[in-house]
């Protein structure tokens, strides 16, 4: 988790820091999936990426000045697709 500074996360900071989630994902291998994701109302982006060691999906969520990042991936067949649709999909926001 990061936290920013209250009046930092502009939209525009914030649309800098997704490009740069963009681009770390294709430095590790082929995207091969990026899309805008809801959470509780939130915000953020999930990509899925083709690495040279397997399957990476990524997902970063804004919530107010924090940016949750939580990432799940392997060797193919060690880490099935349903396992990490139910670890990211536990993720809540708890106040």
């Amino acid at each position: 988790m990061t936290i920013a500074p209250a009046g930092i996360l502009t939209d525009e900071a914030k649309a800098a820091v997704e490009s740069a989630f963009q681009g770390g994902a294709a430095d590790v291998g082929k995207v091969l999936s990026d899309r805008k994701v809801t959470v509780q109302s939130y915000t953020g982006r999930e990509v899925l990426v083709d690495t040279k060691n397997g399957p990476l999906t990524s997902r970063m969520i804004w919530v107010g000045n924090r940016l949750y990042k939580i990432t799940a991936g392997g060797k193919p067949g060690l880490v099935p697709d349903r396992d990490v649709q139910i670890f990211f999909d536990s993720f809540k926001v708890l106040d």
